[in-house]
This record gives C-alpha cells, sequence and structure tokens, in this order.
C-alpha cells in the first residue's frame, strides 16, 4: 500500500539540465584559452644541462617560476612579469616552453614560454 500510493500520488518529474550547464560541460576539459607567447632571460643552475631547441616545462611553484628538463631543475626565472604569473595560474601552474639560446659565459638561457617551436 504504502509505495503504491507514492507512485499514484506523486508528482512526475524528468532530470533536465539547463542549457549553461550543457555549453559548459563540452569544455570541461579543454586547455587554456590565452596563453602567452614570450622570452624570458634565467639564470642556469646547472650547467651544460640545456642547450638550444630543448623542450623544458614552466612551473610556479612556492611562489617561484622554475624551469625544468625533464624532471631536473634548470633554471628559475628571476624576474617574472605579471603576466606569465597570470598564466600559469590560469594553467594549473605548468606551461610548455623551448631554450632558444645559451649564454655560458653569463650562465644564462633565453627561455621561450608558450607553444612551442618546431625548427
Amino acid at each position: 500500500m504504502g509505495l503504491n500510493f507514492i507512485h499514484k500520488t506523486a508528482k512526475p518529474h524528468s532530470k533536465a539540465l539547463r542549457a549553461e550547464f550543457r555549453h559548459a560541460s563540452t569544455d570541461l576539459f579543454a586547455g587554456p584559452g590565452g596563453t602567452i607567447d614570450r622570452t624570458y632571460l634565467s639564470p642556469v643552475l646547472e650547467l651544460g644541462l640545456l642547450k638550444p631547441g630543448d623542450c623544458v616545462n614552466v612551473r610556479y611553484v612556492k611562489g617561484r617560476i622554475l624551469v625544468y628538463k625533464d624532471l631536473r631543475l634548470a633554471a628559475e626565472i628571476d624576474k617574472p612579469t605579471l603576466e606569465l604569473q597570470e598564466s600559469l595560474n590560469s594553467c594549473h601552474g605548468i606551461l610548455p616552453g623551448q631554450i632558444e639560446e645559451t649564454f655560458e659565459v653569463a650562465h644564462t638561457v633565453s627561455v621561450h614560454v608558450g607553444p612551442r617551436r618546431d625548427e
């Protein structure tokens, strides 16, 4: 009697998502919209590790902008721009990069942050 009564007296219900939720779900796992495309000069932490053309990852770790080659810490960007910090925050703290030039006498490298350039 109890379950039968509930089925007879209950109002019909059908689940429906609002259009904005449906549209938001299409790009839920999409990459970031606007990343930067700039080059930064960075002091090298380990000599001989980086060469021009190397693919690196630029990461935001505890207020520092670090450059990693594979899993090794290779350099640190000393004076990052606000644009770089905001881009890293919007991209979950990591962006792709590439070494453009190395300056062995000054112990620095030129790091291009943004989409990788294939030569």
